[in-house]
């Protein structure tokens, strides 16, 4: 039977802003972005344009966010739509967004690949600090606008039932994940990466105790910032007499300030700094593969002496590479002297070759560290939310309460749905394919009792399921209505991962199955074993949670059993 409808479509000129759409890289659903075009623009093979990234509020449609932008003459504007206009805050599915947009609208107009710039505002502003600090190496410049600095400053979590019933060693876990949400944890990533702040001094939702904060700490730093507080103005603002756009947006001094710089790909000294390297492990010519400890802060100074000198602090690294893109462009083939937390080495060095450090009993040499049968990669790291950021199916259980798991999988699609605008595919654990395996992560509903395929890996997962409770490793956690979730790479494709959504019984295993990670500022980290209280206490109801080591085992040092 077919079936017919009439959809409206508005049809602008390609000078006006529009809608380009695209494929995500994650789920293969249907996004946009918007452009606004260069003013006057015709293609001109020899020409080639900035590209100003714009990152809406919360609320915003990144239609919107484009028109309320005046055009210029030298720069396309485009605007990424975070997923959703609320979506995830610019973080995690909103951050790769972002990154994929930028790489097609390279790939489609004639972009000065040195002239990307990336503002926002209020959520996009906290968007601009988040995803400019973690990449400060693709933009030359970023301007955000009534931007927050993290949760705790903005949305404190002592407002969260968690805080009152958790125990601290367990929010620790919680908030080692929630780390690299803190833009000013990582401010130092800004050494080769000019800021300019704008800010409504009566702003009552982003108050300017954000930009000051981040200002304050840029300025100390001695790093190129730029501070612009609006006597009068609230959030969202516009002053008749400027010209261009919304003043809050498209103010001018702003956009003369993105305009006047370049990015400079390959800077002397480079501060890279993270704590999780499923988020950015490279920074300009810096690579970090490995961490002493996990999800602790790591950070690499590294400054070209001459021409045959680099000195080099490492803090909390095992190993690190520095990428010869960059490095012909600094240093010269031959004898190298490399001075490494005051230790020197020395090598040979040619173009194209990378050099390699890594950590042996508190000292560092040339070379790589050697790699278990199983070992964390910035691809295959954790914590839980990294299995939904590359293509993702959710395989429900049919031993037992089939309607259960595949009701649980139902939710949990329609809340990707309706939170990012994504699509994913439910099957059947009688219907995972080899294929299926080699493509996919595999989001399991069930546990062995209730799940096929759960049943069939369990000999070769760390955590064990029964009706009688849960095995971390080798500690037993009696239970009969204990939840578990956990990520692992699959033992059938290594290179993808599985997560378990179960529980030691029925009720237990809906719970675990409800419990979703698709919003912002949730903090699971690799594996949780929770029971029924979860529901009142938050993490207060957790049994144990923590990291797997970084050969995927569990070790007492990243985990909290209760």
């Amino acid at each position: 039977q077919k079936y017919t409808a009439r959809i409206p479509l508005r049809v602008v000129n390609f000078q006006q802003p529009h809608r380009v759409t695209y494929l995500s890289d994650i789920d293969s659903s249907v996004q946009y972005f918007a452009v606004l075009p260069p003013k006057n623009f015709a293609y001109d093979q020899e020409k080639r344009y900035a590209l100003i990234l714009s990152a809406h509020g919360a609320s915003v449609e990144a239609i919107g966010q484009a028109m309320a932008y005046e055009p210029k003459d030298w720069a396309f504007i485009v605007a990424a739509t975070n997923r959703r206009p609320y979506g995830f805050d610019w973080q995690d599915w909103g951050r790769l967004d972002v990154l994929q947009v930028l790489q097609l609208a390279k790939s489609i107009y004639p972009i000065d690949s040195d002239r990307v710039y990336l503002t926002g505002h209020s959520m996009g502003g906290h968007g601009t600090w988040h995803i400019g600090l973690h990449h400060a190496d693709q933009f030359a410049a970023i301007a955000p606008s009534a931007g927050w600095d993290s949760f705790q400053f903005y949305v404190p979590l002592f407002l969260q039932k968690g805080e009152i019933f958790g125990q601290p060693q367990m929010l620790a876990i919680r908030d080692a994940v929630l780390q690299e949400e803190r833009a000013s944890v990582f401010v130092e990533n800004a050494q080769n990466l000019p800021v300019y702040i704008l800010q409504g001094s009566e702003d009552d939702e982003v108050p300017p105790t954000h930009a000051r904060h981040l200002f304050g700490l840029l300025k100390r730093l001695g790093y190129e910032v730029v501070y612009n507080e609006v006597p009068g103005k609230g959030h969202w603002w516009n002053v008749d007499s400027l010209p261009g756009g919304t003043s809050c947006v498209d103010y001018p001094a702003l956009m003369e300030f993105l305009r006047k710089h370049k990015l400079n790909s390959a800077p002397r000294r480079v501060v890279f700094k993270t704590t999780d390297l499923s988020v950015n492990n490279r920074l300009y010519w810096v690579q970090i593969d490995r961490l002493q400890k996990l999800y602790q802060e790591a950070v690499v100074t590294a400054e070209i002496n001459n021409e045959h000198e680099i000195e080099i602090s490492l803090q909390n690294v095992a190993q690190v590479q520095f990428l010869p893109e960059a490095l012909t462009r600094l240093i010269q083939p031959g004898k190298l002297r490399l001075i490494v937390n005051k230790q020197v080495l020395t090598t040979r060095w040619q173009r194209e070759n990378r050099i390699v450090l890594s950590l042996h009993n508190d000292r560092y040499r040339l070379g790589t560290l050697k790699q278990g049968k199983l070992t964390k990669t910035p691809a295959l790291y954790g914590p839980l939310r990294q299995a939904y950021f590359t293509p993702f199916v959710f395989v429900y259980g049919t031993k037992e309460d089939a309607n259960q798991h595949l009701h649980a999988a139902r939710i949990l699609a329609e809340e990707w749905w309706w939170r990012g605008n994504g699509f994913v595919t439910i099957l059947a654990d009688t219907q995972v394919t080899p294929e299926i395996i080699q493509k996919y992560n595999l989001i399991l509903f069930g546990g062995p009792r209730s799940n096929f395929l759960t049943q069939r890996l369990q000999d070769y997962l760390p955590i064990k399921i029964s009706n009688e409770g849960v095995t971390l490793g080798s500690f037993p956690i009696p239970g009969s209505d204990l939840a578990v979730k956990f990520i692992y790479p699959n033992p059938l494709n290594p290179n993808k991962f599985v997560v378990v959504n179960a529980g030691t019984s029925p009720l237990a295993s809906c719970l675990s199955e409800r419990l979703s990670l698709f919003y912002t500022g949730v903090g699971f980290p690799d594996f949780m074993i929770f029971d029924l209280s979860f529901k009142e206490k938050g993490w207060g109801g957790m049994i144990a949670a923590g990291f797997f080591d970084q050969n995927w085992q569990v070790a007492k040092e990243y985990c909290v059993v209760r």
